[in-house]
């Protein structure tokens, strides 16, 4: 996997993965909510999986509002982290269990 993919590309590889798992991922803005992760993926068996996307080697740890909202979902116990491939959203899905 290439370090110089964009980030829409990762966008796209990770919607492919939920699809290929009998999900969905989505995009989704709240209004007048910054930092919500860049996507929210429903997955078979009332799983979900929030990660906020980063390029390789362009993962700057997040904006205060990312890590702000990755850190109440974990709260609540959800699979919410910082993913840099398809191999990262992954292993937070597999933190969730069946």
């Amino acid at each position: 996997m290439s370090n110089y993919r964009l980030e829409s590309q990762l966008e796209r590889d990770v919607c492919a993965w939920a699809k290929s798992q009998g999900g969905y991922a989505v995009k989704l803005l709240i209004d007048g909510e910054r930092g919500w992760p860049d996507q929210t993926i429903w997955l078979p068996g009332g799983r979900v999986v929030v990660p906020e996307l980063k390029r390789p080697f362009k993962n700057d740890g997040g904006s205060v509002n990312q890590v702000k909202w990755l850190r109440r979902l974990q709260r609540l116990g959800h699979a919410a982290g910082l993913c840099e491939s398809v191999d990262d959203v992954q292993r937070l899905f597999e933190t969730i269990g069946v």
